[in-house]
């Protein structure tokens, strides 16, 4: 028999691995400079001005320069040839989806397993 703390640790552990899961990249409407200085992000989604997308890891800005590493390399990007950077951002609709889906599909499970058996 599980106990009432192993049974929460469990259902913590579930839902704060779905609400990491459920997240997308959000355009900011700032510089470059105000959203490593503001969200200091792990990472950012650069868009380039020529339309190229790169993940920018560890990012910060060092003069009019972005720096970080993409693919374990490091990279300097001038700022004038960012078009748009976003970044991570937790999606409480999906989230929302995911844990109703899964809660109907594991009543749907128990159910068909109740059917089974009788």
């Amino acid at each position: 028999m599980r106990s009432a703390s192993g049974t929460r640790l469990v259902a913590t552990a579930l839902a704060a691995t779905l609400a990491m899961g459920c997240t997308s990249w959000r355009v900011q409407g700032i510089s470059p400079q105000m959203v490593i200085a503001r969200e200091q992000p792990r990472a950012v989604l650069v868009t380039r001005a020529d339309g190229s997308k790169v993940v920018v890891a560890g990012p910060s800005i060092v003069g009019d320069t972005l720096w970080g590493e993409v693919d374990g390399r490091p990279l300097g990007l001038p700022v004038e040839a960012i078009a748009s950077i976003a970044v991570r951002r937790g999606d409480g609709g999906r989230t929302a989806g995911l844990v109703l889906g899964l809660g109907v599909a594991s009543l749907l499970g128990l159910a068909a397993l109740i059917a089974a058996t009788w």
